[in-house]
């Protein structure tokens, strides 16, 4: 993909499994099954895995992980 191309993809921001998925995982989930808990049925290990290797998604789940830190 082109830089704009990546720019444009990253500003859509997180589907709403994607977003679940991280709420799951900030929550202290293993990864496999918060991906199924998501809906990511097919495959949850492989389908974490590339989750994970995301920065958006890494930076949403360090964001959550503050959060419920805060409410603690």
């Amino acid at each position: 993909k082109s830089s704009s191309e990546r720019r444009d993809f990253l500003k859509k921001g997180l589907t709403e499994k994607e977003k679940l998925f991280c709420a799951y995982y900030a929550d202290g989930g293993d990864a496999r099954g918060c991906a199924a808990r998501a809906g990511f049925s097919v495959m949850p290990q492989r389908n974490a895995a590339k989750l994970l290797a995301r920065e958006d998604i890494r930076s949403e789940i360090s964001r959550l992980e503050k959060e419920i830190k805060k409410l603690i």
